[in-house]
């Protein structure tokens, strides 16, 4: 952690903020785009489960296996947008 707020301070200057206004997106909005198969293959419990964790940060889109099968694109699709905020940057 320390490594990281170390060089984001050396690169202050090429950084360009955002001053966009973003929420997290809703539990019930979030379940609704998932299989709701309750399979388990994500490690938890039910998908409602998964969907309060996902919600709060605890787990990540990508470990929902069903949600990479081409069936799911669209709401994979649509959960990727409501939770690009919160995704990891590369590099």
């Amino acid at each position: 952690m320390v490594k990281l707020v170390n060089r984001t301070w050396e690169r202050r200057a090429e950084i360009e903020p955002s001053h966009k206004v973003r929420r997290r997106p809703g539990l019930m909005d979030v379940y609704a785009l998932l299989p709701r198969s309750n399979c388990k293959a994500c490690g938890q419990p039910t998908c409602f489960v998964f969907a309060t964790k996902l919600v709060v940060g605890q787990v990540r889109l990508g470990n929902c296996p069903s949600l990479q099968e081409s069936e799911w694109a669209g709401h994979r699709e649509k959960l990727e947008e409501q939770f690009a905020w919160d995704m990891p940057a590369i590099g």
